[in-house]
């Protein structure tokens, strides 16, 4: 099936991707992608949600300096998601469940991580309005946004403090993936802490009314794994060296590459953050996704590229970082494997670091 065809068959089924069944949103897949639908969906899936509704008043906030180009493309991965999930299976995502049925219980994490994780973005790209000689490190940061609740106190306040410093002293620019998890962690929290009820959602099963209940530590996980999906790994010497300099000892070889077995959900929007169709391309959505066909198993996803587009080229590069192996079938074809237990992934992980 072509991406498009893909997410087709997922808008037509509210279900499929609609973890709210009272909340109805606007989904026709020929407007989808253009904004401003692609900012309502988001901004509506947030708002219907108790627990992220703080989110869509983030969003809002921020809709100026968003970069348009970059909602189609979330909106592209969250539909992505779904359908990749749905083929491994919603069981095997280890998340705290707090809605007994699986699939919505997935789109519930889903939508909060894959529509937020690229809210930081516009705060990365724009060196005028954020003056990177201000925000040298990650308390900087914090103080400038006036972020009351930090997610370093709950997460790891070392890789977090460095990997910033390393992006801020070498690359000359925030993060926008660590910028995004302080924004998102502080947003649920000051919500969490103004409204008792705000975890507290009606969600419906078997036509009982129950609450829903995300805790603490699940704004935390969420804000986490966001911060992390950005953060490159070390696969050249110097790289490496400078890693090790600035304590960043986490992102340097085999050992810790990204793996379904770790974390499910990481593994799963670092994977097709990488191959999305729409990220790099700024063409007609359609044509784009009608040129590119996606076959997925429960531990493989197998692409055929006809536009030749640098989707493949991306998906070859995920070897270096992520628990996978990428195996060439034809030409335009790849077959990316990721049911792999970590000592079988270093073996193939090792002949490229």
């Amino acid at each position: 099936m072509t991406f498009w065809d893909i997410y087709d068959s997922i808008l037509k089924e509210d279900s499929k991707w609609n973890p709210n069944p009272h909340l109805k949103v606007e989904c026709n897949l020929e407007k989808i992608f253009d904004y401003p639908h692609s900012y309502n969906f988001i901004f509506e899936l947030f708002f219907g949600d108790c627990n992220f509704r703080s989110l869509a008043i983030e969003l809002y906030k921020r809709s100026t300096d968003i970069m348009k180009e970059r909602l189609k493309h979330t909106v592209s991965l969250y539909l992505l998601g779904i359908y990749v999930a749905s083929k491994i299976g919603f069981e095997k995502f280890s998340i705290n469940e707090w809605d007994k049925n699986s699939s919505r219980n997935f789109l519930h994490y889903w939508l909060a991580i894959c529509l937020f994780h690229d809210i930081g973005y516009s705060i990365e790209m724009d060196k005028e309005k954020y003056d990177i000689s201000k925000l040298e490190t990650l308390d900087d940061f914090v103080k400038h946004l006036g972020l009351r609740f930090d997610l370093r106190n709950v997460c790891d306040e070392k890789l977090l403090n460095a990997y910033y410093s390393f992006r801020t002293k070498k690359m000359k620019s925030v993060d926008h993936g660590i910028v995004g998890a302080m924004l998102m962690y502080d947003s649920l929290m000051n919500r969490e802490e103004k409204n008792a009820d705000i975890a507290k959602t009606a969600i419906v099963i078997s036509e009982k009314p129950i609450c829903g209940n995300m805790l603490k530590e699940d704004f935390a996980e969420c804000s986490f794994l966001i911060a992390k999906h950005n953060m490159w790994f070390a696969n050249t010497f110097c790289k490496k060296i400078a890693y090790r300099k600035m304590g960043l000892q986490q992102l340097i070889g085999k050992t810790n590459s990204v793996m379904f077995e770790d974390s499910p959900m990481l593994f799963l929007l670092c994977l097709l953050d990488t191959i999305e169709p729409l990220k790099a391309n700024n063409g007609n959505p359609r044509d784009i996704l009608n040129k590119i066909e996606l076959n997925c198993k429960s531990g493989s996803l197998i692409i055929l590229d006809n536009d030749e587009r640098h989707i493949l080229k991306r998906a070859k590069g995920l070897k270096q970082w992520m628990g996978v192996n990428v195996l060439s079938l034809e030409k335009n074809k790849i077959e990316i494997r990721f049911n792999q237990r970590r000592e079988n992934a270093n073996k193939e992980i090792d002949r490229y670091l």
